[in-house]
């Protein structure tokens, strides 16, 4: 079948998840008023018809999503895009670097346009489920922002395809010393740099809230973090908080959100769950996994991308080691490989967040809010009481939701008491 065609049916396939979406806007129209009607209980309400069927559909453009990428990418790699990119570039700019640039700038775009009708079905699901409360125009912009934020790639392909070319044996080693600095930097400025590039953020005012937040951070052993709310109400109308940052860039977040929906007790029981991660470290122990997860991936990368390059050297009229018409290629098998890894991250990520409801449990004490929280994360959020197993293997960063709140209902200061 040639590329051309498959393109054409790839579109279409993405044409009818958007007509999906449109079809159940009718139905969704009631989802903007599901949150007040609804009172928080201790106890589950049954999931309804419409909770499960919202699920379901994220559950399939998940993988869609992924599955659609790696199609796109397969078809650059047979229609050669990535040697005439090579060729492009090299015709504008004699200067390396910048054909780097410009190569990424061109090949990322396509990937976002090639994206773009998985990404705004989703948008529309969300916006008819009453989640995504952004305009079109906002939305757009926000994922311009995440194409530019992009360019922070430019420097790993810079040293990969240098040490590509001038240590073929053991150039992934000399790369991976590279990626743990960058990653580093990477979580010091997500906070104060990447962030603020979608939402305002501006210092909880003085209240009985502020007082009793600040009187958990101190408990929690991180006194000065800022407490900031973030005016996420213009893009959701989920519920969240968080406490994020390393070191001068520590901070307690509150989602707009979170401020009207939660009584006062649920909101400490959420912070004091977030205050978790920071106090046990996970912040760190996420950088740590990082590091070690990127090493084996870049070995194992490397390996493949010679082996491919071999394979397909005829299809992709490869001038060198350090050419740049590699760069799909190996783009597609790092992303397979992140894929492929995704169920190990979700576990590691679903044991943390265990062990900050427990840790959130003996700072707070505050059972009932924590379970009540859960409540409203079903009720308000659409959170899958039962998802799937395999979906909860696969990508569930946390426990589900029953599972936590049976745990929660059952925990007293370390010691899960009898049913």
């Amino acid at each position: 079948m040639k590329a051309t065609t498959i393109a054409k049916r790839s579109y279409i396939y993405a044409i009818l998840i958007i007509i999906l979406a449109f079809a159940i806007l009718p139905v969704a129209s009631l989802a903007q008023t599901h949150a007040a009607s609804v009172q928080p209980m201790v106890t589950l309400p049954p999931p309804t018809h419409r909770i499960i069927v919202y699920n379901r559909i994220w559950d399939f453009i998940y993988f869609f999503r992924r599955f659609w990428l790696f199609g796109g990418l397969w078809i650059a790699i047979m229609m050669n895009v990535g040697a005439a990119l090579r060729d492009l570039v090299n015709k504008i700019t004699r200067r390396s670097f910048f054909r780097i640039v410009l190569y990424w700038a061109f090949l990322s775009f396509g990937i976002l346009l090639w994206n773009s009708p998985i990404n705004f079905a989703g948008y529309l699901i969300d916006r008819a489920y009453g989640f995504a409360l952004q305009t079109p125009a906002l939305w757009m912009r926000d994922q311009m922002v995440d194409w530019l934020f992009g360019f922070t790639t430019v420097i790993p392909i810079w040293l990969f395809l240098h040490y590509r070319k001038t240590s073929p044996r053991r150039g992934w080693i000399k790369l991976w010393f590279w990626c743990v600095p960058l990653l580093f930097v990477l979580f010091i400025l997500e906070p104060v740099v990447f962030e603020p590039m979608f939402n305002h953020f501006k210092p909880l005012p003085p209240s009985p809230l502020r007082t009793a937040i600040e009187a958990l951070a101190k408990k929690a052993g991180i006194p000065n973090a800022p407490i900031l709310v973030s005016n996420v109400s213009i893009r959701t109308s989920r519920l969240n908080a968080y406490v994020t940052g390393i070191g001068p860039t520590a901070r307690i977040v509150i989602w707009d959100n979170t401020l009207h929906e939660l009584t006062q007790n649920q909101i400490l029981a959420i912070l004091g769950h977030e205050m978790g991660h920071y106090v046990l470290h996970h912040i760190w122990w996420s950088l740590l996994f990082a590091i070690i997860g990127s090493f084996f991936i870049l070995g194992i990368h490397a390996w493949l991308v010679d082996k491919a390059s071999e394979r397909f050297k005829g299809r992709l009229h490869l001038l060198g080691r350090g050419d740049l018409a590699i760069i799909p290629m190996a783009l597609l098998i790092f992303q397979l490989l992140v894929f492929l890894q995704t169920p190990i991250a979700s576990a590691i990520s679903r044991v943390e967040e265990h062990q900050a409801d427990a840790f959130g449990l003996r700072l707070t004490h505050l059972n009932k809010a924590m379970a009540e929280d859960f409540v409203k994360f079903v009720v308000n959020d659409y959170a899958d009481p039962n998802p799937p197993r395999f979906i909860v293997f696969w990508c569930y960063t946390h426990p589900p939701i029953r599972q936590r709140l049976d745990f929660v209902l059952h925990y007293n200061d370390g010691v899960k008491t009898p049913k």
